[in-house]
């Protein structure tokens, strides 16, 4: 959220009405929860690991009688559509779909491969900015690599109050996260993997045994990046 406010904003608009979206679902407020995710898709295209997190929890839900759950919840497709009515109108426009551009076209790779590849990457010699940075970029992939596992942990001892749905956006934010073909420079990386960052944050403080160790480490990381960038700029 620093990188992107010092640029554009964004991802905390989509976050916005990413978070608001995902607040409405539980309330049941579906009308509102299309509206919200729909701001939150059309600011950043892959803010769509969410919402299709939400449907696939939704309907789990309408597929077991046991559970509860309305066909209300058909609203969450909204924002879909109107995401891939706006890609398409803009590959009219530009002849090339905008998730193809900008850093969205860094996805794509074998999932954790470039992760792997790019975690050492400009620690030392190698980095135009000098060595200090580049170990301020590997800490900050260690502390997002170190936010997922402490989220799938908690995902898999059930400790965690998320949805169904939640848990599954979290779920395809990391895999969109460790598909990235390489974690470059931070403002890279880190804008390139913001909804599995943001989405653990999200499952660890629903935790009854909550990890303080991620978040203070997540709290410390953005701290620092702020800044870093005050300094620079």
């Amino acid at each position: 959220m620093p990188i992107s406010l010092g640029r554009d904003l964004t991802e905390p608009v989509a976050w916005a009405g990413a978070l608001a979206g995902i607040y409405l679902v539980r309330r049941g407020r579906w009308l509102g929860a299309a509206v919200a995710l729909t701001v939150g898709v059309l600011a950043r295209e892959t803010t769509v690991v969410i919402i299709v997190g939400l449907i696939a929890g939704e309907a789990w839900k309408l597929a077991r009688p046991a559970l509860v759950s309305t066909w209300r919840a058909s609203w969450l497709l909204a924002p879909l559509a109107a995401a891939t009515g706006w890609q398409l109108w803009m590959l009219h426009v530009w002849g090339t779909l905008p998730i193809r551009t900008g850093q969205s076209a860094n996805a794509g790779s074998l999932p954790v491969v470039g992760v792997l590849e790019s975690l050492l990457w400009g620690v030392v010699g190698q980095h135009s900015s000098g060595v200090a940075i580049g170990v301020a970029e590997l800490l900050e992939r260690l502390v997002l690599l170190v936010l997922i596992a402490a989220a799938a942990w908690a995902v898999l001892r059930r400790d965690t109050a998320a949805s169904l749905g939640e848990t599954s956006g979290w779920f395809l934010a990391v895999v969109l996260a460790l598909s990235v073909r390489r974690w470059g420079t931070d403002v890279a990386f880190l804008r390139a993997t913001y909804e599995s960052w943001a989405m653990s944050i999200l499952l660890l403080i629903q935790a009854r045994r909550v990890p303080r160790y991620a978040l203070t480490a997540a709290g410390l990381a953005t701290l620092a990046v702020a800044g870093m960038y005050g300094y620079l700029t």
